[in-house]
């Protein structure tokens, strides 16, 4: 699968679009939200932010960003662990193009558009 080629520490860290995430939050209050255990699959489809910097701290931040850059992203990302919950500014163009992968298994460069005119608007 070409999205796999674009993700692979996921993939060569031993994760499985099924493997199970833990997806607890612990606060300074040693309460807990608990959405339990996840698959990758479904933290990922439903942005579980929890999950999503479990995934990230086991990968590693460095290897989220180079991943990152491997999809398409250009702007500056900050090594840190909130980088894997979009704390970094990207453009929509970049995260359109990178998820792009995972939709239809191709790269896609997206090209703006000002405007649109058809020949009776000139």
């Amino acid at each position: 699968m070409l999205e796999q080629r674009y993700s692979s520490e996921i993939y060569t860290s031993g994760y499985k679009i099924y493997s199970t995430l833990d997806s607890r939050i612990q606060q300074v209050a040693e309460e807990a939200v608990k959405n339990g255990p996840v698959t990758l699959k479904t933290a990922l489809a439903k942005s579980l932010n929890a999950a999503t910097v479990h995934l990230a701290d086991h990968l590693g931040v460095r290897s989220v960003i180079e991943t990152a850059r491997r999809l398409g992203i250009k702007s500056e990302l900050q090594p840190y662990l909130p980088t894997a919950l979009s704390a970094s500014d990207v453009t929509l163009l970049e995260m359109v193009s990178a998820y792009s992968i995972f939709a239809t298994g191709m790269y896609a460069e997206l090209l703006p558009y000002e405007r649109i005119v058809n020949r009776d608007m000139g």
